[in-house]
Order: structure tokens, then sequence, then C-alpha cells
């Protein structure tokens, strides 16, 4: 009966050990992969917080229509001076060439179909994506 308390005594051990390797491995895994959320952000021009003038015309608060309807139909160019290394490491693992690469309005509607509007928003004014985020929007490219 005594080895039996050792044996699951040692083996409750072994699995919160193995416990919290997974979760250690985890975090170093998310903080590599993850894009810098202090990323140089790309000045834009002054803007009111209600509407912006823009080639004689007054656009709408973008704040409920979806982001995909705010990317024109060539698409935006991605910022490469704007990326830090980390950001441009991600993606060169990725195999994406960030001299060409651009985003269109279709992998916007994909990331807002797996993210949400709000989340695509964020993640368009600089924040960092999760590395489960990455990994989802992948397809999307």
């Amino acid at each position: 009966m005594k080895s039996v308390k050792l044996f699951l005594l040692v083996g409750c051990v072994l699995l919160l050990t193995s416990a919290a390797a997974t979760a250690y491995v985890w975090n170093m895994v998310q903080e590599t992969l993850s894009v810098s959320s202090e990323a140089p952000v790309v000045e834009e021009e002054a803007a009111d917080s209600s509407a912006e003038t823009q080639h004689g015309s007054v656009r709408e608060d973008t704040s409920e229509m979806p982001v995909a309807e705010s990317v024109p139909d060539a698409g935006v160019a991605l910022p490469a001076e704007s990326l830090s290394a980390s950001q441009k490491a991600v993606l060169d693992t990725m195999g994406i060439e960030i001299d060409s690469f651009v985003i269109t309005p279709a992998m916007v509607r994909c990331a807002e179909e797996k993210l949400g509007s709000s989340r695509v928003r964020e993640l368009m004014d600089g924040v960092a994506p999760t590395l489960l985020e990455v990994a989802s929007l992948t397809p999307c490219l």
C-alpha cells in the first residue's frame, strides 16, 4: 500500500512538472511569434474623429462598418518601414515577401470572418496579433 501512495505522489509531481514546462514553452513560442506591440506607427494625415475629407468627399466614420469596405479595391501595400525587426522575421518565416505584399479587401474580409471587425481594426491599427490569431489568419493570405 505504501508503494502505491509513493507511485501516485511521484506521478502527480511529474504531471504538475510537465504541465508547468508546457505552459513555459507555450509562453516562449507566443512571445517569439507574436508581433511587437511597440511597432512604429505610420503617421496618418490629420483627421476629424467623426469624418474625414478625402479626394473632395466626406468619408463616414468607419467604426461601425466592416474594415474590408475601407480598403481600396487595389489593396494596401504593406509599409515595410513601419515593421519592427521581429515583425519582419515572422513574415519572412511565413514566406511573405515584404516589399511586394499587398493587403486586399478579400484578405480583410477573410480576417473579419475569423476574428471579427473590431479585432481586425485593432490589428490594422498596430496591435500585435497572438500566435493563435496568426495561425487562424494564415489561410487568409
